[in-house]
């Protein structure tokens, strides 16, 4: 039996060989048919188009300014060709030698002028040597003349001083010698202006003091100067003469005195002129109450102490204060307030019957109301017996602080040779150093003004002097005269002026007038004229044209 036949076939498919041939049969056929665009372009698209375009044209604008720029620019590159090309070899050579020798010019000035500036710079570093040098001893010279003269003048008010001295002492200038002495010595040891020291010599001389206590007294106020509580030495001075007169200090123990104001001004809120001001108000009243009690420096230690004491407190001035405890102290030793305060158990007198002294009236005062409360109507009016209504103020510090008077009592005790070891710590200041010094050289001009040649070389030119102002009253009368022929000497250079500017004027320093001639000149012997302007002119014979 025949197997079935299977047929499979198998085709292969080919791309068409003629497309170039039908596609130029479709172009042609295409190439005459017209089709209309319609764009439907919304709003902001259209102005993007139109900005574009506006761009488009910008650049097609700068395209073509730009192809003229370069045309210009080849016309030009073309012309500098030309020129170059018409430059021979000869002419460039030459150019370039006057170059070469310009350059060579220039580099001479410029090392020229480069020795010029060395030797300028140098020049001027001499002119500032030689400057310095005579700026150098000019300052020196110029500083000495100073000092000569500053000292010459306090020569003189030191020389005025001590005839002051001596009418107040009645003591002849001579046998005031030792006071000079000290007061030379002080200043250029210690530093003090001397003149101060003369002046203060004055001053003591005229409270009574003798010479020698005067002598003695004037180590103490040039140690105070130095000290840094006092600040015035003529305020001092007249403190110190209080505390000697009411305190009964000698001008021995004023030094110690003075050491005591000065540590308790340094270690309490008190200054060392309010306790002078409080001595010259009070003192003597302090002092009159504590006399039998405490005596000299104790009883000042203890005025000290209990001035401080308010002052420090209250803070109100000196004055005040020193007013309200001269009130007080005038009621503590009235019977009445004595009377009264025994009430109370506190005894304002000794075992005879007499007041026991301010100081010790008020610790017992303190210690007796210590335990009284301030709002008992007793201790109110106790406090107005002792001070009255007006001094209140002052009245209940004293009680009340007298811790603080104790402590200042035992400064003021302590410390009476303060000054002497404030005196040695200024001694390291600048200010002080540069014033011993200069209190050196007025000490040396004073020696020498004090010599009998000076002296009389002083004595000799001032009788010169004297001589001339004489001569010049005794001329007086003459003096119109002279002025008259002052006045015509005067006019007759004025004139001899006149004639040589006027003939300066001229051609060949002869003199000019209008037409050239020389109407000013002068022959010597034949001109009768001298000295004044001629107008003869050609007249006369001695006168040449001029030109």
């Amino acid at each position: 039996m025949a197997q079935p036949f299977n047929l499979t076939a198998q085709i292969n498919l080919r791309g068409p060989t003629n497309t170039r041939a039908i596609a130029s049969q479709i172009r042609k056929q295409l190439s005459g048919i017209k089709v209309k665009v319609d764009l439907d372009i919304k709003g902001a698209e259209a102005k993007n188009i139109a900005n574009i375009n506006k761009q488009i044209k910008a650049l097609s604008t700068n395209a073509k300014a730009a192809s003229k720029d370069v045309a210009n620019l080849t016309a030009r590159v073309r012309e500098l060709g030309a020129g170059l090309s018409g430059m021979g070899a000869a002419p460039a050579a030459t150019a370039l030698e006057k170059v070469k020798q310009q350059a060579t010019t220039t580099g001479k000035e410029i090392s020229v002028a480069s020795s010029q500036i060395q030797e300028f710079g140098k020049q001027s570093g001499l002119a500032i040597r030689r400057f310095a040098a005579f700026s150098a001893v000019t300052g020196v010279v110029y500083s000495l003349t100073n000092a000569i003269n500053s000292a010459y003048k306090e020569f003189v008010q030191f020389d005025k001083e001590v005839v002051r001295l001596s009418q107040v002492t009645g003591n002849s200038v001579s046998s005031l010698s030792d006071i000079t002495k000290e007061i030379t010595r002080l200043s250029t040891t210690l530093g003090v202006a001397s003149n101060e020291l003369i002046t203060v010599s004055v001053t003591l001389a005229q409270a009574g003091l003798s010479a020698q206590d005067t002598k003695t007294a004037l180590e103490a106020l040039a140690k105070s100067a130095l000290a840094p509580t006092f600040s015035d030495l003529n305020s001092t001075v007249e403190g110190s003469i209080a505390l000697m007169r009411q305190f009964g200090i000698s001008a021995e123990d004023l030094e110690e005195s003075l050491g005591s104001i000065n540590a308790v001004a340094a270690a309490f809120a008190v200054e060392a002129g309010d306790i002078i001001a409080a001595i010259q108000r009070t003192g003597g009243v302090f002092a009159s109450a504590s006399n039998g009690v405490s005596q000299g420096k104790d009883a000042l230690n203890e005025f000290i102490a209990v001035f401080t004491s308010v002052r420090a407190t209250t803070r109100e001035g000196a004055e005040t204060i020193a007013t309200g405890l001269r009130t007080i102290f005038t009621r503590i030793q009235r019977g009445s307030t004595i009377d009264a305060l025994k009430e109370f158990g506190i005894t304002l007198t000794d075992v005879e019957g007499k007041f026991v002294g301010p100081f010790e009236a008020i610790r017992r005062l303190s210690e007796g109301l210590s335990g009284l409360d301030p709002r008992d109507l007793r201790f109110g009016q106790i406090v107005e017996e002792l001070g009255g209504f007006r001094q209140i103020g002052k009245v209940i510090p004293l009680i009340q602080q007298f811790s603080t008077a104790q402590q200042a009592l035992a400064v003021a005790q302590g410390g009476q040779s303060s000054l002497a070891k404030n005196a040695v710590q200024a001694q390291q200041s600048l200010a002080v150093q540069f014033e011993k010094t200069r209190q050196s050289f007025v000490a040396l001009i004073r020696d020498i003004g004090n010599s009998t040649t000076f002296r009389g070389i002083a004595k000799v030119a001032l009788t010169t002097a004297n001589a001339f102002i004489t001569l010049a009253s005794a001329l007086k009368p003459l003096l119109p005269l002279l002025t008259a022929l002052t006045a015509i000497k005067g006019a007759s250079i004025l004139s001899e002026f006149g004639s040589g500017f006027l003939g300066g004027l001229g051609k060949k320093g002869g003199g000019g007038g209008p037409l050239g001639f020389a109407t000013g000149g002068r022959v010597p012997g034949h001109c009768s004229f001298p000295g004044n302007w001629c107008n003869l002119g050609d007249s006369c014979g001695i006168f040449r044209r001029q030109g």
